[in-house]
């Protein structure tokens, strides 16, 4: 756990995940999905500074080489997101926060995301379920 200062703890409240669809603007959103994203790059690099350095035969490659890969594949995504939802706000701020307010609702639903996964994929002619059963096979 880290110990902030008061101006490193204005940082974080100031772009925390908003409380409520009013507060769910896109700058909120993008702000928020910005300050991810640089802290799991930070993380990222300190997994790779671990990781890089290990003997491929270390009985904790494996492991170390998934969460690196984990992280960097968390961070891409945060930014695609953060990106996706700065481009819209470029060309329509209505739409941005339109989208943005979208976005915290499918999130606090709790199920939704994943039951709108089954629906994009099976709209786009991927067998959802056979999916599914491939993620579960090869979770760890």
């Amino acid at each position: 756990m880290t110990d902030y200062t008061e101006d490193e703890q204005k940082l974080i409240d100031a772009t925390e995940w908003p409380t409520s669809a009013e507060l769910a603007t896109a700058d909120a959103m993008i702000v928020h999905g910005a300050r991810l994203a640089m802290k799991m790059q930070a993380d990222s690099d300190v997994l790779s500074k671990r990781f890089f350095r290990m003997d491929k035969t270390d009985p904790g490659y494996r492991d170390a080489a998934r969460a690196y890969g984990e992280r960097v594949t968390h961070m891409v995504a945060e930014a695609q997101a953060t990106i996706a939802l700065a481009k819209v706000q470029e060309k329509d701020r209505a739409a941005a926060d339109e989208l943005a307010r979208t976005l915290w609702v499918y999130t606090e639903d709790g199920g939704l995301l994943h039951e709108l996964m089954f629906d994009y994929l099976d709209a786009r002619g991927v067998d959802s379920q056979a999916m599914l059963d491939l993620a579960e096979r090869s979770a760890s």
